[in-house]
C-alpha cells in the first residue's frame, strides 16, 4: 500500500513540474516574441540553408515566378534574411516561396493586406499563433518538406514492390532514367536475373554504377550513358518489368510507353513515376491500365500486359 502511494505522490509532483514548466516556457516565449517583433534580424544563411528553405519553391514552381538572374541581382536572398521573422521550418520555406511567385490577382492582394492588417494590431492572436509555430522550430540546413517528400519516396517504393513482388524474381528488368539506380537495384535484391539502367547524365551514371559495385550486382547489371527514349529503339526484346521516371511536364513518359510495349513479354509490367497532374491513358498497345496511386506531387501508374490464354 505505502509503495503504491508513494508511487502517487511521484506521478503528482512529476505532473506538477510539467505543468509548472511549461507554465514558465510560455511566459519566456511570450517575452522572447515581444522582444523580437519589429526587431532586425541578425542570423546569416549559409548556402546550404538558403538551398534548404527553397526546395519548396524548387518544387512548386508556378508560370509566374522570379528566375534566378533577376532574384540574385536584386540581392533578393539578403531581402528574404532581412524579413524572415518567421519562427518554424514551415513558415520559412513558405516565405521564400511567397517572394519568389509574385502574386497578380486582386482578390488575392487584399487578402493578403487584411490578414497583415489583422496580426498588426491583434497582439493576442499574432502571438499566440507566433508561439504555436516556435513550438515547432525550425530546422537547419535540411528542408522540412524535402524531408516529407523522402517519406513519400519511401512509401512509393514499398507500395511499387508490394504490387509486384511475385512478378521479380528471375525477370529481366529495365530501369529507365535510372538516378541512383535504386529501383532496379531493388529489384536485382528481390530476385531479379537481370537490370539495364539507362540515364543520359554522366554524373548519374557514376553514380548507379558506384550503388551496383557497393551492393555486388555488376555481373547482373549493364549500366549505359545514353538518351533513354533512343536506348528503347535499339533495345531487344523479352523484358518484364519496366520502370519509367523521367523529367516532368515533358510528354516524355507517353512516347516511352509507346516505343517500349514492343519489347515487353506477355505478362510484363510498366511502372511509371510522372507528376500527380498527368492523366495518362487507359492503355499503349498491348498495355493495359492496371493501377494508379497518388503520393504527395508525385503518381504512380501501373501497367501490365496480359498473359495469353494457353489452349489445353
Amino acid at each position: 500500500m505505502k509503495i503504491v502511494l508513494c508511487v502517487v505522490v511521484i506521478m503528482l509532483l512529476v505532473g506538477v513540474k510539467l505543468y509548472v514548466d511549461r507554465k514558465n516556457y510560455k511566459k519566456r516565449m511570450r517575452k522572447r516574441l515581444l522582444r523580437e517583433w519589429g526587431s532586425p534580424i541578425e542570423d546569416e544563411y549559409s548556402t546550404e540553408k538558403l538551398q534548404a528553405v527553397a526546395e519548396y519553391y524548387r518544387d512548386h514552381e508556378p508560370f509566374i515566378f522570379v528566375d534566378d538572374i533577376t532574384w540574385n541581382d536584386l540581392d533578393m536572398n539578403r531581402v528574404y534574411q532581412q524579413m524572415n521573422h518567421t519562427k518554424s521550418a514551415m513558415g520559412q520555406e513558405y516565405l521564400y516561396y511567397l517572394l519568389r511567385c509574385p502574386v497578380t490577382d486582386p482578390k488575392e492582394l487584399e487578402e493578403r493586406e487584411r490578414l497583415i492588417s489583422f496580426f498588426r494590431t491583434e497582439e493576442e492572436a499574432r502571438y499566440m499563433l507566433q508561439g504555436e509555430f516556435a513550438t515547432i522550430g525550425k530546422s537547419g540546413n535540411f528542408s522540412v518538406y524535402g524531408y516529407l517528400d523522402k517519406i513519400n519516396l519511401l512509401k512509393r517504393e514499398t507500395g511499387i514492390f508490394s504490387i509486384i513482388q511475385f512478378d521479380v524474381p528471375a525477370s529481366s528488368v529495365l530501369d529507365l532514367f535510372a538516378g541512383s539506380g535504386q529501383m532496379g537495384i531493388e529489384a536485382l535484391s528481390r530476385g531479379a536475373s537481370h537490370c539495364v539502367f539507362v540515364d543520359s547524365n554522366p554524373e548519374a551514371v557514376a553514380i548507379v554504377k558506384d550503388n551496383v559495385d557497393s551492393c555486388g550486382f555488376n555481373k547482373e547489371s549493364r549500366v549505359l550513358c545514353m538518351d533513354s527514349l533512343e536506348y528503347l529503339k535499339v533495345a531487344k526484346a523479352g523484358l518484364d518489368i519496366v520502370f519509367i521516371d523521367p523529367p516532368y511536364r515533358k510528354g516524355i513518359v507517353e512516347k516511352a510507353l509507346e516505343l517500349v510495349e514492343s519489347k515487353l513479354n506477355d505478362g510484363a509490367i510498366i511502372v511509371c513515376e510522372h507528376e500527380k497532374e498527368l492523366e495518362l491513358g487507359e492503355s499503349y498497345g498491348r498495355l493495359k491500365l492496371h493501377k494508379r496511386y497518388k503520393y504527395g506531387k508525385t503518381a504512380l501508374t501501373v501497367y501490365k500486359i496480359p498473359m495469353k490464354e494457353v489452349d489445353y
